[in-house]
């Protein structure tokens, strides 16, 4: 699970949506938490904000190529999990 991340479509889902849009103001929530420099990139992930894309594929490479093939099948990955902060 890579959360929410900050990208185009995403910025396109805060600008280019109204108030229709039912979970609008939980992503425009996000992305008014975002710090002014961007998002995270080689930490975790914020906690209230929008991932950087760079930081989810540092998570995702550690994945593929930092684990054996039990470990990632044994559970569920999420990016917030604190567990495996430190190999990534």
């Amino acid at each position: 699970q890579p959360g929410v991340v900050a990208t185009e479509m995403m910025r396109g889902l805060v600008e280019d949506t109204d108030d229709s849009f039912a979970i609008r103001d939980y992503f425009t929530g996000l992305s008014e938490a975002t710090p002014a420099g961007g998002p995270t990139v080689g930490g975790p992930p914020p906690v209230d904000g929008l991932n950087s894309p760079e930081n989810v594929a540092r998570f995702f490479s550690f994945l593929l190529c930092d684990t054996n093939d039990d470990e990632f099948g044994e559970r569920d990955w999420d990016i917030r999990d604190a567990a495996h902060h430190g190999r990534w």
